[in-house]
């Protein structure tokens, strides 16, 4: 304007030299932003080394008192840690298996024996399986015991013996090898063996050919076909299993409506709740007891979540044992407190001269 230009053309030539101003304001105070954060990061951490600085000093010169408080907490801490660890395995933890919350154990009661958690036969599992509106499929097992005679002295192990349709119930398949097929529930089929990851690492030092190969079994060669994952642990009734062999060697017991020496698994259909799946199962125990009089009368179902049922027994005893340990740890934390309050009394005198002295 000095030089007779018009505030129109003095704005536009200032614009044009120094840019817009807007934009140096908005720089400005994104700069000052920063730098305020700097300046409060470092004085946080000021503060901290200062407050660790104090209290490192505090416990040099008061180790007893120092040592004490750390074995409060330490204990209360450590319990109640340890406690936890074992109830989120035992019962929060979801099972190893697809979509666990789908599976459920299907159990066969007799009401004439009041018992809730029974077996099923093959003829009514059968029944079961073609005539349920519940279950996308329904696999079946049990335990047995069996002699390993592979080795120079004979051990026994835990084993499963399960039918086609257990593992893929479970949505579980094998790292090598094959899992069970209906060709080997056939009378005469070669008798052919699972192996846990366990029992593969034990025995045959993981070796990735051992499909094909004969463990003996109760004086009896079985066809090794495949290995389990490493994770693969049924919870119910076969725990620890190292084998698992096929359903074969029981072909006459398949004719035996009134032996029920299998237990079943379930997956619910999607959408299909457990109430509604004990609806529909209780209805179909009904159409049994008129079809077969003789061998299904006072039978029904009793079916359970397999979360429920591998954690129903000991869940409400972890749960007592974590509260008590959390118990501990309040009153851990209450003794250190009392302690503090202790020893802030007897430092009155130290605490008012350095309030005097600032």
């Amino acid at each position: 304007m000095a030089d007779g230009m018009s505030a129109e053309e003095a704005r536009a030539r200032a614009l044009e030299q120094f840019g817009a101003a807007q934009e140096y304001r908005h720089d400005c105070r994104v700069e000052g932003e920063k730098r305020l954060r700097r300046e409060s990061v470092s004085r946080t951490a000021a503060a901290i080394a200062r407050d660790l600085r104090i209290g490192s000093r505090i416990l040099r010169r008061n180790p007893g008192f120092s040592a004490l408080v750390l074995l409060c907490l330490g204990l209360g801490i450590g319990a109640t840690t340890s406690i936890f660890s074992v109830i989120n395995a035992v019962v929060f933890k979801p099972l190893p298996f697809e979509e666990p919350d789908r599976l459920a154990m299907v159990w066969e009661t007799f009401w004439t024996r009041n018992i809730l958690e029974g077996g099923v036969s093959y003829p009514n599992l059968d029944e079961w399986r073609e005539r349920n509106q519940a279950f996308s499929d329904i696999g079946a097992f049990h335990p047995v015991r069996h002699t390993l005679t592979d080795l120079e002295l004979p051990e026994r192990i835990l084993g499963g013996r399960a039918d086609s349709r257990f593992f893929p119930t479970l949505g579980v398949d094998a790292v090598l090898g094959r899992l069970f097929a209906a060709e080997d529930e056939e009378m005469g089929a070669t008798e052919v063996v699972l192996l846990t990851d366990r029992i593969w690492r034990r025995l045959y030092d993981a070796d990735p050919d051992v499909t094909g190969r004969v463990l003996q079994l109760d004086g009896r060669g079985h066809t090794i076909i495949g290995v389990l994952p490493p994770d693969f642990d049924f919870p119910v009734r076969v725990a620890g299993a190292e084998v698992w062999t096929s359903t074969t060697t029981e072909f006459v017991e398949k004719e035996q409506r009134a032996w029920p020496v299998m237990t079943a698994v379930g997956r619910l259909k999607p959408g299909v709740r457990l109430k509604d799946a004990q609806e529909q199962m209780a209805t179909l125990a009904l159409q049994l007891q008129e079809d077969y009089p003789e061998t299904n009368t006072e039978h029904g179902f009793n079916i359970v979540s397999l979360q429920s049922q591998t954690s129903a027994r000991v869940r409400p005893l972890l749960l007592l044992l974590l509260g008590s340990v959390a118990l501990v740890l309040l009153i851990a934390c209450t003794n250190v407190a009392n302690l503090l309050l202790a020893r802030a009394r007897g430092r009155r005198s130290q605490l008012a001269v350095s309030a005097a002295i600032g």
